[in-house]
């Protein structure tokens, strides 16, 4: 099954690719980040909270809230690192009013990062020991030495910068080569980043 979001729609869906059926749960708010849990439920981020999903009852319930600072600000894009830890960011119309965040399994919640405006595409590299993470409104995808172990970030640099371009870059994926496939706003694109920052295609 391919599990995806309609955001401002507040639905997060479920389909099945070889026959194109769909099903999908209305979250009754925004829904902004999913993973699937070991149980095949679907943890959702949504406005200022993380929750679970069961697709067997279409009931949610609650992990934890998450105090983002500003009425205006809610959580952005999210997603799980190989030690099953959940990472979500969150996005502000406030420059640098933003976070990153790090939910453990044992339900403890750590900020990570700060000074962001919007928190998004999120990933690592193959061999876990870098983090990268963007800030769309900067144009900027930034690497981070990892620890898988303890889950900690370190010794931010630029990757990527785009500040001379009009587009901002968003969603982001890595491939097995460790490659950085970003999703460009307002540039209807992808483009290909190796590790060191330099475009491919």
């Amino acid at each position: 099954l391919l599990a995806w979001l309609d955001v401002y729609n507040h639905r997060a869906h479920q389909s099945e690719p070889a026959t194109w059926e769909d099903r999908f749960f209305d979250t009754g708010e925004v829904v902004a980040a999913i993973a699937l849990t070991h149980s095949r439920r679907l943890l959702l981020a949504l406005r200022d909270r993380l929750a679970i999903l069961d697709p067997q009852t279409g009931e949610i319930d609650p992990l934890c809230r998450i105090d983002l600072g500003h009425a205006d600000t809610r959580l952005n894009d999210g997603k799980c690192d190989a030690q099953v830890r959940f990472w979500v960011g969150s996005i502000s119309k406030n420059p640098g009013e933003a976070a990153l965040y790090r939910y453990d399994p044992d339900g403890s919640l750590h900020v990570m990062e700060t000074g962001l405006t919007i928190s998004n595409g999120l990933g690592w590299s193959p061999d876990g020991r870098t983090f990268y993470l963007t800030d769309s409104p900067k144009r900027k995808i930034y690497a981070y030495r990892f620890d898988p172990e303890s889950g900690s970030i370190d010794e931010r640099r630029v990757l990527v910068d785009l500040a001379d371009e009009p587009v901002e870059p968003d969603g982001l994926t890595i491939d097995g080569a460790g490659h950085l496939w970003s999703a460009l706003w307002n540039g209807w694109s992808l483009v290909c980043f190796d590790a060191d920052g330099t475009e491919l295609e």
